[in-house]
């Protein structure tokens, strides 16, 4: 199978995940990406997620809803290394120039198939 077609296929899953979990989200099946958001108990985080077929991965990101002050940067990245270290799948991300957060999480899928659980674990 191509990369294309294990990206398409990939895709299909997860738009089916979401479907299946009654989720709402806006498609952009040209580009193979799914925006969303979910709810949180302190905040609504929006979600990307995009399948990249040069690369055989979906990942999702999720952009904090705020910029890291330049005076916090210090703090907050030492927190960020130690969230990092004890966490098993995904990682945050910050760009120390503008305090621009993010938690991102990448599924490889050289060479085979995505299921709906793991669709709907990388959302969950």
């Amino acid at each position: 199978m191509s990369k294309e077609m294990e990206a398409q296929s990939t895709y299909n899953t997860l738009c089916a995940t979401l479907d299946n979990m009654k989720w709402r989200y806006d498609k952009e099946e040209d580009k193979l990406v799914v925006r969303t958001s979910a709810v949180g108990k302190d905040l609504t985080m929006k979600l990307y997620i995009k399948v990249d077929a040069e690369r055989s991965v979906m990942y999702l990101k999720s952009g904090m809803p705020f910029k890291i002050p330049s005076e916090r940067i210090d703090d907050i990245a030492k927190a960020i290394i130690m969230a990092n270290w004890s966490m098993l799948n995904g990682s945050f991300e910050m760009d120390l120039t503008d305090g621009y957060t993010a938690f991102k999480m990448v599924v490889p899928f050289m060479e085979s198939l995505i299921s709906e659980k793991t669709c709907h674990y990388m959302i969950n």
